[in-house]
């Protein structure tokens, strides 16, 4: 089950600490009179630098005392390992909220966007959708072209740094990744010409304690939507995780993206978490 809005900040916690699983996290600590108090933790993007050009890090952990300290050891320690741009996703409405915005200003980061975390039961569907189908080594090149096309509200394309075409080649290496093993199925609906017009990426919880199954993806190509393709991609990864015993599916997307968001209320997702991530530019040399 999804946890209720009150364990919503735990939730993302959760949700980000696993997001680095696979690569190495990072530890720094504030120390106060009773011991430690206070944690950061980071870590570096490799797929990130690769796409952007440009070296990245992720800050996935900011809470407890001594936030403003623990963020100028970072500086130092990012700096001489020459990080040039950085995001930090975490919680909305923790008791430690307002003191990490604020420290989070201090250090120069700027809010970039809101995310919502949903959940819906797959038990909702229980028919195969037939116009759904498992995607193909071959099919990757024209769903990467998909991809290419159907994103615009997240924080790539939000972030002043990356031009249209970085933000857009983000998304099709992203697809194509999936290909590679990032995800666990890509499933697409064809259109007349028998051409992917939307796929979705789900992966499977491999972690102790997940329940929930990850739609990573789902984009539809601009001029097919509207058309209940979307509702339909959906169906078919509830049918995909249900027929392997996953009895929820997860996913998150941008607060501004409305039309997302009203396709997820209609296939049965709820909102249990918000998180926002803030981006810092940095020089790569002492991060000043």
């Amino acid at each position: 089950m999804a946890p209720g809005r009150e364990d919503s900040a735990d939730a993302v916690v959760d949700l980000v600490m696993r997001s680095i699983h696979g690569r190495e996290a990072r530890i720094i600590a504030h120390e106060g009179a009773g011991g430690i108090d206070g944690l950061l933790v980071w870590s570096l993007l490799p797929w990130d630098s690769s796409i952007t050009g440009i070296r990245c890090s992720r800050i996935s952990l900011l809470g407890g005392e001594g936030l403003g300290d623990m963020l100028s050891a970072w500086r130092e320690v990012a700096g001489s390992e020459g990080v040039e741009y950085t995001t930090a996703r975490l919680p909305c409405g923790d008791e430690c909220h307002g003191a990490r915005v604020e420290s989070l200003k201090r250090a120069g980061f700027t809010r970039l966007e809101e995310i919502v975390y949903l959940s819906a039961p797959t038990g909702r569907t229980h028919d195969a959708p037939a116009d759904i189908e498992q995607a193909q080594p071959g099919d990757m090149e024209m769903i990467r072209e998909v991809a290419r096309r159907s994103f615009s509200f997240d924080r790539f394309h939000s972030e002043p740094l990356f031009s249209r075409e970085v933000a857009d080649s983000i998304h099709e290496e992203w697809a194509r990744n999936s290909f590679a093993g990032r995800a666990d199925v890509v499933l697409m609906k064809k259109g007349p010409e028998g051409w992917p017009v939307g796929y979705c990426t789900v992966i499977v919880p491999d972690m102790k304690g997940a329940v929930a199954g990850w739609i990573d993806m789902l984009a539809v190509r601009p001029g097919e939507r509207e058309k209940g393709k979307g509702r339909r991609l959906v169906k078919g990864a509830f049918y995909w995780l249900k027929a392997r015993g996953i009895a929820e599916a997860a996913l998150c997307t941008q607060s501004g993206n409305l039309p997302a968001l009203g396709l997820y209320n209609k296939t049965g997702f709820r909102e249990y978490a918000t998180a926002e991530t803030w981006s810092l530019r940095t020089t790569g040399q002492g991060c000043s």
